[in-house]
């Protein structure tokens, strides 16, 4: 019912979940999936990240590995392993290399290899994570798959026997609602397999409590799918080497983000880096029981409450209400430009409106929202906005982002940019 311009159907697009809660709740038809055989509910109330396909020749051949010397990520990496009390079982740094970098939303996962050792660590802002050595790595006789490492920041790193492409996690207890409301799993993926060995995010946080299952064969259109439990084992080592204090903010929005960022909604741990994340924009408003001209049917009144958050290497939307929600963008600097100083991160229909959230260039200072005969003014704060644009089209269908025009402002009131909202971006 939007122009958003978010991802097509399909069977975990984490980027659109907003726009189908928010369909549910305008009481309008959404699409129907053909059930899969295993069920796989998507929770609504966690942020699922539907990336994760790795670079990664687990041959060990010699056009691949590459050395680590310089590499400031792996030794964070060995930093982390010599404090611990594991070094013996580690192979020496010297013999380390490289065998994939894979930037997550919210980390960087490294694969690497030693000999016949192999082993994988994860980066965030302040923590390390670093697997178990390996030198089986291919699954247990009698099983397909298999974990090298579940961390405390939702990734899982695994391997898979030949043949296989791609795999999909889910937990197998609920930790979150579905669509309808009811409670789910927590699914993500498909990830991609190169070379035996799949790596990606479950969760922004740590859920590995619900107990993970694999999923192979992953077109809920086949006949038969595989699904095995897939063991979570804990990182060897784990050291938050680069602390942060949280931030001192009494704002509104501060107290928001924190017990957002802390008691995530998904029953799991604080949110990865928690104490990065500085809070922007509040949005919080109350939507009454309203009509669908389309449907006729009435939807509930609800509340919308979530937090445009950065840290130093992303931007993120909290939400507390409807239901609790956590995802990660690009931060500002990377989303915006000279020619565009605006992004969207986030829009969703509330008939008759539009919800709207991003970040913008550091001139920005002010925002004016145009549709429908309608007019927002929205102040910028530390780089971010959120607004509702009311107003309806001539035909009484809700607003979308390409009918809103948007105009940003400079702190003297000069025009950085006219045009229309960028859309949502595809991920």
């Amino acid at each position: 019912m939007n122009d958003l311009g978010l991802p097509p159907d399909r069977e975990l697009p984490s980027q659109t979940r907003e726009r189908i809660y928010d369909t549910v709740r305008a009481g309008m038809d959404g699409p129907r999936r053909r059930p899969a055989r295993v069920p796989l509910g998507i929770a609504a109330a966690v942020a699922v990240l539907a990336g994760g396909a790795v670079y990664v020749n687990g041959t060990g051949s010699e056009d691949v590995p590459v050395s680590t010397a310089g590499n400031a990520d792996v030794d964070r990496c060995w930093t982390a392993i010599q404090h611990s009390d594991q070094a013996g079982a580690y192979p020496a740094r010297e013999a380390w290399r490289q065998l994939f970098r894979e930037s997550l939303p919210a980390t960087t996962v490294t694969g690497i290899r030693a000999g016949d050792t192999s082993l994988f660590c994860e980066t965030s802002l302040t923590s390390v994570s670093v697997s178990a050595p390996i030198t089986s790595p291919q699954p247990p006789e009698g099983q397909r798959v298999s974990t090298a490492m579940s961390s405390p920041n939702g990734t899982v790193v695994g391997f898979v026997e030949s043949g296989i492409d791609q795999v999909q996690v889910r937990t197998q207890d609920p930790v979150g609602t579905d669509v309808a409301l009811e409670p789910a799993p927590l699914a993500a993926g498909p990830f991609a397999v190169r070379d035996g060995i799949f790596v990606g995010s479950v969760a922004l946080n740590d859920v590995s409590d619900a107990g993970f299952v694999a999923v192979l064969g992953l077109d809920s259109q086949q006949d038969e799918q595989t699904e095995q439990v897939l063991p979570a084992p804990p990182p060897a080592v784990y050291q938050v080497d680069r602390p942060a204090e949280p931030a001192e903010d009494s704002s509104a929005a501060g107290a928001a983000l924190t017990a957002c960022l802390n008691e995530p909604g998904n029953g799991g741990g604080p949110v990865v880096d928690t104490t990065t994340w500085r809070a922007g924009a509040l949005f919080d408003r109350h939507f009454p029981a309203v009509e669908d001209p389309e449907s006729g049917r009435t939807a509930a009144a609800y509340d919308s409450t979530f937090v445009v958050a950065t840290n130093g290497r992303a931007s993120a939307t909290c939400s507390i209400a409807p239901s609790w929600d956590f995802r990660v963008h690009p931060a500002p600097e990377t989303a915006t430009s000279p020619e565009l100083p605006i992004a969207l991160l986030r829009g969703g229909s509330h008939f008759p409106g539009l919800t709207v959230a991003g970040v913008t260039s550091a001139d920005v200072a002010k925002l004016r929202l145009e549709a429908a005969g309608a007019t927002v003014d929205v102040d910028v704060h530390a780089r971010t906005f959120a607004a509702f644009v009311p107003g309806v089209e001539p035909d009484g269908a809700g607003i979308g982002a390409s009918a809103v025009t948007a105009t940003a402002y400079d702190a003297a009131g000069g025009v950085l940019y006219r045009g229309p909202l960028p859309r949502v971006p595809k991920e």
